[in-house]
C-alpha cells in the first residue's frame, strides 16, 4: 500500500497500472498529481485521424497521460499508435491534436481565409 511520498513517479504509475485496490489506487493518484508534468510533443506531427483510437469504459480508469504527463482518471482513453509504440493518452490532448490537423486542412484548403484561424488554447480573449 501506498503510504509515504518517497516513491519516484515512475514507481507510482506502476502501482496505478497494477493495482487491483481502489484505496490504494487513489492514493497513488493523489501523489502524482503533485509531480511537476514534463509533456513529451514531439510526435505531434506525425499524428493522423487513423492512428488514434478512443474507447469508453463503464467505470472510471486511472492512468497517465503519456503526452501531457499528467495524472488523469476518465471514463474515455485514448490509444495512438506511433513509432515508439502504443501510447495512452487522454481525451484532451486527443481533441487538442485533431483539432490541429482540421485547422491544418482549412487553411491548405482556403489559405486567405484562414489566416487568423488558431487552436483553442485554454485563454479566453
Amino acid at each position: 500500500m501506498v503510504k509515504s511520498s518517497d516513491l519516484t513517479k515512475n514507481e507510482l504509475i506502476h502501482i496505478l497500472a497494477t493495482s487491483k485496490n481502489s484505496k490504494e489506487k487513489n492514493r497513488a493518484f493523489k501523489l502524482l498529481k503533485k509531480f511537476e508534468p514534463n509533456p513529451k510533443k514531439h510526435l505531434d506531427s506525425t499524428f493522423k485521424y487513423g492512428c488514434a483510437q478512443q474507447k469508453t469504459y463503464k467505470i472510471v480508469q486511472s492512468y497517465v497521460c503519456w503526452r501531457c504527463d499528467k495524472a488523469k482518471q476518465a471514463v474515455v482513453k485514448c490509444f495512438w499508435k506511433t513509432s515508439e509504440g502504443v501510447k495512452i493518452i487522454c481525451n484532451t490532448c486527443y481533441l487538442n491534436m485533431t483539432q490541429y490537423l482540421d485547422i491544418a486542412r482549412a487553411k491548405k484548403e482556403t489559405p486567405g481565409l484562414t489566416k487568423n484561424i488558431r487552436p483553442y488554447d485554454g485563454v479566453i480573449t
